[in-house]
């Protein structure tokens, strides 16, 4: 099976126009193999005040795909094991989650409560504003599991929390650490670690979500974004890093198949996850990848490592599918059926 570039950037050129005929907000779509990108695709408007059209240069929030840049970094330093107990590096933790493995607040398989999940519970909305010290300080006091660490998997943002707060003690800001170790040296010169919704960013579409009555609305988030989910960036400066992974170049040689490696349950389950990258098991070869998700913003990378080449889709748009359109365009380049839906 090869893949064929020029179908699935047709079947990419064809998402686009639809975004496009749509007149609202839409979304880029970059094709990529082991030297870079190699094809675009991009509809809609960055802006519905202004009017901008998004290009391959128009930056988004990444949400949650920042969780494996994250990994990459607590990887290459090398000075925090995976099977540390988050309490060496993170004293102020309440004794139960101190316990917990480094490994496992990065799997998923911790444990450990989600910070917006708890605070959800509690009556408390996504866009309330929170502080990165005061989501620390709550998280922290809880001295709770919600199972034993490796016998279950679910997905939590608080062990991508934290590891910031570890890691910046070795490296310092961790924004500042990844364009030092990784951004500076490939050339992505588009990618921010904004902290808040609010902070500018240059070139960011405006995320929207649509009101069936009353139309397009402007997303919103008070939470503190942090390294589990808080980059922003272009399709293409994305395309070239995962490009990069894939191709084993400085300054990430190495990391992909540590990131992308199954994690097992202490019964010796795999669990389909590494660290902040997930294995899609829907056309019977490797692929992986990891999906973002923020208010007005739906995105979705995946690599299929055989054929060497993946697909980026970032969205400005609440409503957009960014895994299926995703494998919409690799089942297209590699001939596939893709299942149907359930």
């Amino acid at each position: 099976m090869t893949f064929d570039l020029a179908r699935a950037q047709a079947h990419a050129d064809a998402i686009a126009a639809a975004w496009a005929a749509a007149r609202g907000p839409g979304g880029a779509i970059v094709l990529f193999d082991r030297s870079g990108p190699r094809a675009t695709a991009c509809g809609g408007l960055a802006s519905l005040d202004h009017a901008l059209a998004i290009t391959p240069d128009t930056a988004f929030r990444w949400a949650s795909i920042t969780k494996h840049v994250l990994a990459a970094l607590v990887l290459r330093d090398g000075g925090i094991g995976l099977d540390d107990p988050l309490g060496t590096h993170l004293p102020d933790l309440a004794p139960a989650p101190a316990a917990v493995p480094v490994g496992r607040a990065l799997d998923m398989t911790s444990g450990i409560a989600d910070a917006m999940e708890a605070l959800w519970q509690l009556g408390v909305p996504w866009t309330a504003t929170h502080t990165r010290d005061a989501l620390y300080r709550f998280t922290a006091a809880i001295d709770a599991l919600n199972y034993a660490p490796g016998s279950e998997i679910s997905y939590t943002n608080t062990g991508y929390r934290w590891m910031q707060h570890a890691i910046e003690k070795r490296v310092g800001p961790v924004g500042d650490a990844w364009r030092e170790t990784f951004f500076a040296p490939l050339g992505l010169h588009s990618v921010q670690f904004p902290q808040d919704f609010t902070d500018p960013v240059p070139n960011l579409a405006t995320g929207y979500w649509r009101d069936e009555a009353s139309g397009w609305h402007g997303g919103r988030y008070g939470t503190h974004l942090s390294a589990s989910g808080g980059l922003a960036g272009s399709a293409r400066d994305l395309a070239t890093w995962l490009a990069a992974l894939l191709a084993e170049r400085a300054p990430v040689a190495g990391l992909l198949p540590r990131l992308s490696q199954r994690r097992r349950l202490t019964d010796g389950r795999e669990t389909g996850y590494g660290f902040g990258i997930a294995h899609a098991p829907f056309l019977g070869i490797p692929l992986y990848g990891h999906g973002g998700s923020l208010p007005g913003f739906k995105n979705h990378v995946l690599i299929a490592p055989e054929h060497g080449v993946g697909v980026v889709l970032l969205s400005n748009r609440e409503d957009t599918d960014p895994l299926g359109l995703a494998l919409d365009v690799i089942a297209a380049g590699l001939g596939a059926t893709l299942p149907p839906a359930t």
